[in-house]
């Protein structure tokens, strides 16, 4: 990030933009560690798995349960068994026109004293898939993901009753700060509206960027890079971002917000390239 950020830098310079900066934006990044889902009863067998971004670390041996969506009536059904127990939660379920964010589940499960959760894929793979789960603080248990199979398997298990497992998870949140990188075209600052053309340069953990949002970023680029010829004919501002954080929660264009908050009145259009 900080190589990517001294290239955009340089290259928004070499297309004559002036108030080339860079402004910092704390987050929650996160470090990897090994994991483990093991089916301690009726069997012993070890799976596949992936501990989900912004969990707790540690180790839990406890009765499985199975909750289907996470919803507060399918907890409701489970009532004192969920306590102590570890959560066998479905992914992305939508109810006619009703989402309800994976955190939040994850949240109603320990909010009800679980201690840890289980998240099987949503489609076949044979692999687990990886979530991120908290924003600003970390999901106060253990969260790993399965495969889909995998996480049929342990429905079974939990549906047939004295199914027990042990979770293992050792991967850590940590805070640091990265940066958003901003420049303009155009008329100077404070003289006039602004148009904003912006795009994340971070990708979600252990996805290669190259589509979410590369793309994004190198068509911000040659926007700029077509227009900045005409710069002197403009009669608006053309502010150039590239944001940080947006897949650990929105966090670069949360703190630009905030930093410009005096100045958002001006700010006549935005042109947000999410991928391409």
């Amino acid at each position: 990030m900080r190589q990517a950020a001294s290239l955009l830098m340089e290259v928004f310079r070499r297309l004559g933009a002036c108030h080339v900066h860079t402004e910092p934006v704390p987050l929650l990044a996160w470090h990897d560690g090994p994991s483990s889902v093991e089916l301690v009863a009726p069997r012993r067998r070890k799976y596949e798995s992936l501990q989900h971004v912004h969990t707790t670390a540690g180790t839990v041996t406890a009765s499985l349960v199975e909750a289907g969506s996470g919803s507060e009536e399918e907890l409701d059904q489970l009532g004192k068994r969920v306590k102590g127990a570890v959560v066998l939660v479905r992914g992305r379920v939508i109810s006619g026109t009703k989402f309800t964010p994976l955190e939040t589940r994850i949240q109603r499960v320990c909010n009800r004293g679980g201690a840890g959760v289980i998240l099987p894929r949503m489609g076949p793979g044979g692999y687990p898939a990886v979530e991120l789960a908290g924003i600003l603080q970390d999901i106060p248990a253990p969260v790993l993901g399965v495969s889909a199979e995998d996480g049929h398997e342990l429905g079974i298990y939990a549906i047939m009753g004295h199914a027990r497992v042990r979770l293992e998870a050792t991967g850590k949140s940590y805070h640091t700060t990265c940066v958003n990188k901003v420049a303009e075209l155009g008329p100077g600052r404070g003289t006039t509206d602004i148009i904003v053309l912006g795009a994340h340069a971070d990708s979600f953990y252990v996805g290669p960027g190259a589509f979410d949002n590369l793309t994004g970023v190198v068509t911000v680029v040659d926007i700029a890079r077509a227009l900045a010829p005409f710069q002197c004919r403009f009669k608006r501002c053309l502010r150039l971002i590239v944001y940080t954080g947006e897949e650990f929660g929105f966090l670069g264009s949360r703190s630009y917000v905030e930093r410009h908050k005096k100045e958002l009145d001006r700010i006549r259009f935005v042109f947000n390239l999410d991928s391409l």
